[in-house]
């Protein structure tokens, strides 16, 4: 294995700091780190990042779970409810099209809550909206906030049940979901993603990562902070935990459609909770028929699992690039990943 290799695929630009890729395969679990996370600080297979989306599988899992034990019921449609969000009313599409991103859920934008104040957090929410012939749009933040809604409805609260399958993943603190108790002795461990300013593209570190109010929207709805290794685990416990595999199962078997998306504006597919039919998500030719993955922070971050190779893959790096830069640099990483241990 040449680690080096991966060193001009990834470091494209000064906003490129450094990386995380961890790979399992069978028994055997690889991590490997480059470059640093700020000024002072080294990148290390332990340093954690917000990765948003990129965890979203988590609570997808969660609500998997509670529909094949029957205490969810994902066929409910979203104008349920319309109660709390009058933008529902009359909406007929279901949970289950919530996880595919094809509820039509059209509000709020994904930045907006990410920017606002910890005071304008609830109005902003309260803005779910939905447009019955945009099926193929979605609003992060609304989908995912309406499927946790739906676990609260039943036998356990949505956080005890993400903790649960938290636990069976054996992740540990590779991935840290709940903001609001984020540990204090975690905090040096968090690194922050790079932009570019300016005509000769200096590269400035994103340190509003680090505020409280920032550091405390990790959570089962918006996305927790991650390391590729944690990453790696959460798809390694999918192929290799029986119940997490009923699971995932089901939750693959009901798949929206190759169709243009609305938001990513490329045709691709999703089925619940997970991105599928992977070439069309910037993952390249050589990922696995049957693979099944997710992307976070505009595709910085982001994971796999291949189940007829046995392997699974995180990884993540703390650049702020389009995704005109991290679609090529992604199916480059994974076809080194084939090249080295599948």
């Amino acid at each position: 294995m040449k680690f080096d290799d991966l060193l001009p695929i990834v470091m494209v630009g000064p906003c490129v700091r450094g990386f995380q890729v961890s790979v399992s395969r069978g028994d055997e679990l690889w991590s490997g780190a480059y470059g640093a996370t700020t000024a002072s600080a080294p990148m290390d297979v332990a340093t954690l990042h917000h990765v948003w989306c990129a965890t979203k599988p988590i609570l997808a899992m969660a609500a998997g779970i509670a529909d094949v034990e029957g205490s969810a019921d994902l066929c409910e449609p979203l104008s349920e409810y319309a109660s709390r969000f009058p933008g529902l009313r009359g909406h007929q599409a279901t949970l289950w099209d919530a996880l595919c991103h094809d509820a039509g859920l059209i509000s709020p934008r994904a930045f907006e809550l990410w920017s606002a104040p910890t005071s304008r957090r609830r109005t902003i929410m309260n803005g779910v909206g939905a447009d019955e012939t945009q099926m193929a749009a979605y609003s992060e933040i609304a989908a995912w906030t309406l499927i946790s809604l739906s676990l609260d409805r039943s036998s356990s609260q949505t956080a005890d049940r993400v903790n649960a399958v938290l636990d069976s993943m054996g992740t540990g603190e590779h991935i840290v979901m709940d903001g609001v108790e984020f540990h204090a002795s975690l905090r040096d461990r968090v690194g922050v993603h790079y932009g570019e300013v300016g005509s000769g593209r200096r590269p400035l570190p994103l340190l509003a990562e680090l505020l409280p109010h920032v550091l405390g929207l990790a959570s089962p709805v918006l996305g927790g902070l991650a390391s590729a290794e944690g990453i790696c685990r959460m798809y390694r416990a999918m192929l290799v935990v029986p119940f997490l595999r009923t699971a995932r199962d089901r939750l693959l078997r009901y798949q929206r459609g190759d169709e243009y998306d609305q938001v990513l504006r490329r045709r691709c597919n999703f089925s619940a909770g997970f991105m599928i039919d992977l070439v069309t998500h910037g993952y390249g030719d050589r990922i696995g028929e049957s693979s099944f993955g997710y992307t976070g922070w505009m595709g910085s971050s982001w994971g796999f699992a291949d189940p007829a190779r046995d392997l699974a893959v995180g990884f993540t790096h703390n650049g702020f690039l389009s995704p005109e830069l991290n679609d090529p640099m992604r199916s480059d990483v994974v076809s080194w990943v084939y090249d080295n241990f599948a």
